[in-house]
């Protein structure tokens, strides 16, 4: 008798699970599919992720998954406008095992979210409650760098070098070449700002080289595209002339308006430079182009550099009011309840 009831729970249970669980680990496959998608083509992740079906269905880990998953790909692409939703749902799990386990990720995200957005001082609060949460090195590396670019966005230079300097530090002691060059890079923007051109030739000279390591090509292209403007400042032409065909030939093969826009400006400087006419409908081209430009630092550093030896006259665009942050979830991540409490 024991048997026959023991071999019914068996039948029982494995038909339960021939029915539950096909949609279930389908939409973990899918969930792993779009993660390993995040740094090469989160294109693509945003894709995979609409493939999940009946998300309200799921377990409460796939759907915080899910939205984090969604949010990351939505920055790495800068479509800002779908993040916050995703955010509002995240919070929704405050008290889940899965989303204290991912809230350095989590707050770091939201942070950066805010960042782009122009919410600087209420990003940097949120690296800061991320700091306090994690000890893994390579997180603590991208919030360094996101601390970072913060920092150098409000003027404070020393900061934002010292926050570089760190995250090289710890993608050093990571292995991590990749993040090394980003480093280098970020720290070249600040020589730049502060007008220090050889010295921000030798950060974007190894930021070049740490990519080229890499075969990342963004990578290439941004640091690459920073190297022909401060060779072009230094009047080093002839490294300008050796290094603009292959640039020119990966800015093309990546699609990023704002980068390929600032190469259009660069290169037009350096043919004015080197004598050649330029007609009203390239001027028109030019200004075009200047709207395209995702960084008002860029468009800032074009307008000081490139545009009078142009003959353009450049006004930066008015920025846009900043609307009053209305989220219930905002509060409790600046005061970062989470953090361990100390001992009395």
């Amino acid at each position: 008798m024991i048997k026959i009831i023991h071999i019914l729970l068996i039948f029982i249970t494995s038909s339960f699970t021939s029915q539950a669980s096909p949609s279930h680990n389908k939409a973990i496959e899918l969930l792993q599919e779009a993660e390993d998608y995040l740094r090469v083509k989160p294109s693509h992740t945003l894709k995979l992720l609409k493939q999940i079906k009946n998300l309200s269905k799921q377990p409460d880990k796939v759907i915080i998954r899910w939205h984090i998953i969604r949010a990351r790909a939505s920055i790495s692409t800068n479509n800002l406008s779908i993040i916050e939703a995703s955010l509002e749902q995240v919070m929704m799990f405050q008290n889940h095992p899965y989303f204290i386990q991912q809230l350095p990720t989590i707050l770091r995200t939201s942070g950066i979210w805010l960042r782009k957005s122009g919410y600087f001082e209420q990003a940097d609060s949120l690296f800061n409650c991320a700091l306090q949460l994690t000890k893994n090195l390579q997180i603590r590396l991208y919030i360094k760098n996101s601390q970072g670019l913060v920092a150098r966005h409000l003027g404070h230079y020393v900061k934002a070098k010292h926050l570089f300097l760190e995250a090289k530090r710890l993608s050093t002691k990571l292995g991590s070449q990749k993040f090394s060059a980003t480093a280098e890079n970020n720290l070249g923007s600040v020589a730049i700002d502060l007008g220090k051109l050889a010295e921000a030739e030798q950060h974007y000279r190894t930021a070049l080289v740490g990519y080229q390591k890499t075969a990342k090509r963004s990578g290439n292209v941004t640091a690459g595209i920073n190297l022909l403007f401060v060779f072009l400042l230094q009047d080093q032409l002839l490294n300008y002339q050796r290094l603009y065909p292959p640039i020119k030939t990966l800015s093309e093969a990546f699609p990023n308006k704002s980068k390929q826009a600032f190469l259009f400006w660069i290169n037009w400087a350096f043919k004015a430079k080197m004598g050649e006419k330029i007609n009203e409908e390239t001027r028109e081209k030019l200004q075009d182009s200047f709207i395209k430009l995702e960084s008002r630092q860029v468009q800032s550093l074009i307008k000081k550099y490139l545009a009078q030896p142009l003959s353009i006259n450049l006004v930066l665009p008015p920025q846009p009011p900043l609307k009053q942050l209305n989220f219930p979830w905002l509060s409790d991540i600046q005061k970062c309840k989470w953090k361990p409490k100390k001992d009395k």
